[in-house]
């Protein structure tokens, strides 16, 4: 072997003989502290938001039982309901419905701020005038 080779195989040995004395993960990282507090905090708080679920849940599929007035035996409806006076029905008369007002043409060139505006054709001019194209086609 040439003394270039001897000499890179000695540092590469030299190298990887290098370690670290102590436990490099326990230095690197920090201590793991005992904050139990905070987790029984955190625990308490999720515990409590799921049972605000479950009950807002279960209220939303069971609804409270309903008893209906004519059901109960023991009570006379003819009790519990009070006639009150009878009030007179409200009517009144309308007079006339409603109509939607007539709005005339919303373009006209009659004006003289919009004489610079296009003119449409209207439909009886553009079917004349495919008319007229298709028979000059054919």
């Amino acid at each position: 072997m040439s003394e270039l080779r001897k000499h890179l195989q000695q540092a590469k040995q030299q190298y990887e003989s290098l370690r670290y004395q102590g436990d490099l993960a326990a230095d690197a990282l920090p201590k793991p502290t005992a904050n139990w507090s905070l987790r029984l905090i955190a625990a308490a708080g999720a515990l409590a938001a799921s049972a605000v679920v479950v009950v807002a849940l279960w209220t939303s599929f069971n609804p409270p039982a309903q008893t209906d007035v004519a059901q109960v035996n023991d009570v006379d409806v003819a009790d519990v309901i009070e006639e009150e006076p009878a009030e007179e029905p409200i009517s009144f008369a309308v007079q006339d419905v409603p109509q939607a007002p007539e709005i005339g043409p919303l373009w006209t060139n009659d004006d003289p701020d919009t004489q610079w505006a296009p003119t449409f054709p209207s439909l009886e001019e553009v079917t004349a005038s495919e008319a007229t194209s298709t028979e000059t086609r054919s």
